[in-house]
């Protein structure tokens, strides 16, 4: 449960793994953007626009892959 502004360290919590709908199989889907559409902050193409990589800005494990 962490939201704009909030502090994060190593043990904060900051989603589960699951899978529901169409997936294949338990995944963790983390998308980092600087505007928040669902909200009306912007609309979902400069949402998408703005995704950041969580690769530089966390250290991820190297077994993880980012598709």
């Amino acid at each position: 449960n962490i939201s704009e502004g909030s502090f994060v360290t190593q043990s904060t919590v900051l989603g589960y793994m699951g899978t529901t709908g169409c997936s294949t199989g338990p995944h963790l889907h983390l998308e980092i953007s600087s505007c928040f559409w669902k909200n009306g902050g912007c609309n979902y193409a400069t949402y998408k626009s703005k995704i950041i990589n969580p690769n530089t800005l966390i250290n991820l494990p190297g077994s993880w892959t980012n598709r």
